[in-house]
């Protein structure tokens, strides 16, 4: 059961529970941030024509290490009883009862462990990190928060869910841009859990380093997009081996 394990009990049922979410998603429920690359975000962000807009970036810093198993359980399981139908069932492949799929989830957050100093250690909260699911528990616990936080603005006529949709997520790093940037700020520390920590990564309002892309705001509204090269702006020396056998910088 050790996190990560090539051969561990816990593989095959990390690799099944990370297929499940793949398709499930982005099924029926869009009002949350999720993305699986930056083609979206280069599509919304060339439409930007508004020289007031300000950016905000950051990331969950507390996502995989401070987020308790009950929180992550209610979101995924909101999200199963949400789109578990049986007029969805197929008859191909292999299926499973939503009662199964919570199984798994539950298996997996209780059943890992690491080895640490020559003890054994059972993690008691947080996502466990290099599980095969982790990514997909990860993305799909804070899509459920985003989701159920606009939903039930828009329950009392508020129109939050528009001004919210030039924001960006790819699993804990964070992206938004609008003229009220302080705004969305506030919103986060009502939207996410309390638990969760979201550390700033862009020091000014017109430019930022999202994933792969560098966006500037132009003096004009315009937003530039280029790509964006991390090792190229490390603030420490990067350690480059002759080649992929040495162990000689």
């Amino acid at each position: 059961f050790i996190t990560g394990a090539h051969d561990s009990t816990l593989k095959p049922l990390s690799i099944e529970l990370q297929k499940i979410p793949n398709i499930t998603s982005h099924d029926k429920i869009n009002r949350f941030f999720s993305i699986q690359n930056t083609f979206k975000v280069v599509q919304q962000l060339s439409t930007v024509h508004n020289p007031n807009s300000k950016i905000f970036c950051a990331d969950f810093s507390s996502l995989f290490t401070n987020l308790p198993h009950d929180v992550v359980r209610e979101k995924l399981y909101f999200l199963i009883d949400t789109l578990f139908d049986r007029n969805n069932a197929s008859t191909t492949g292999r299926s499973y009862h939503k009662v199964d799929v919570k199984g798994i989830i539950d298996f997996i957050l209780k059943n890992s462990f690491a080895y640490y100093g020559g003890q054994l250690y059972q993690q008691h909260k947080e996502i466990p990190q290099g599980n095969n699911a982790s990514p997909q528990i990860a993305d799909l616990t804070l899509a459920i928060m985003e989701y159920q936080y606009i939903r039930n603005n828009m329950k009392v006529g508020h129109t939050l869910a528009f001004s919210l949709n030039r924001t960006f997520r790819y699993i804990d790093d964070l992206f938004h841009i609008s003229e009220k940037r302080s705004e969305f700020m506030r919103i986060t520390t009502e939207m996410y859990h309390q638990s969760l920590t979201l550390e700033q990564t862009n020091s000014g309002p017109r430019q930022s380093a999202f994933l792969d892309l560098s966006i500037i705001v132009k003096n004009n509204g315009k937003v530039q997009t280029s790509l964006y090269n991390k090792t190229d702006d490390y603030s420490f020396s990067v350690v480059r081996y002759p080649h992929y056998q040495s162990n000689i910088p």
